[in-house]
């Protein structure tokens, strides 16, 4: 630092100087500083939480054997059409699903989903919507090719939303 830079009375210099010195005129701190933050986390709640639709960093995480996945879209959003609901072995909620917007299938899905799209609800998921055939649902999740799934012929296995960050019931 040189003799002619200008230091606040916070003793720091150029921007970081100005905002501490503007933080250090403000005679109520503690009140700012809990409406800031009280503020942001009812924004962040109002919207869905953190992110977009409230995904997470490490969308794998509580998945059984997340190894068989290969990733498409780590926060995806689709709406869709329940035709199936079943409780698998690990624990997962298994529903097929005939989703509205195209790429939710391929030839894996074709062969061995009778067309439809695998949704996996996992146990430490999203409280369940009411479920039954015919049901509407607006969700969240991460988008994967589980390869478990394929046979040698084909590149990727069938296309599944695995796990489920929110879902909705859609009117």
């Amino acid at each position: 630092m040189t003799p002619d830079e200008d230091m606040g009375a916070s003793g720091c210099s150029g921007l970081a100087g100005r905002v501490a010195d503007a933080w250090d005129r403000l005679p109520v701190k503690g009140w700012v500083l809990a409406a800031t933050v009280a503020g942001g986390t009812a924004v962040a709640l109002a919207s869905g939480g953190p992110g977009k639709g409230a995904c997470e960093k490490t969308p794998l995480i509580h998945v059984y054997h997340p190894a068989r996945f290969i990733v498409i879209e780590k926060c995806a959003e689709v709406t869709g059409t329940v035709v199936t609901v079943r409780r698998e072995h690990d624990g997962d909620r298994h529903v097929n699903m005939k989703m509205d917007e195209p790429g939710w299938t391929n030839a894996a899905n074709d062969r061995g989903q009778h067309g439809d799209t695998v949704v996996e609800f996992v146990p430490l998921g999203p409280k369940l919507p009411v479920m039954r055939p015919g049901t509407r649902l607006r969700l969240t999740g991460t988008k994967v090719y589980d390869q478990q799934h394929k046979l040698r012929v084909e590149q990727f296995g069938w296309i599944e939303m695995h796990p489920v960050f929110k879902a909705e019931p859609e009117d």
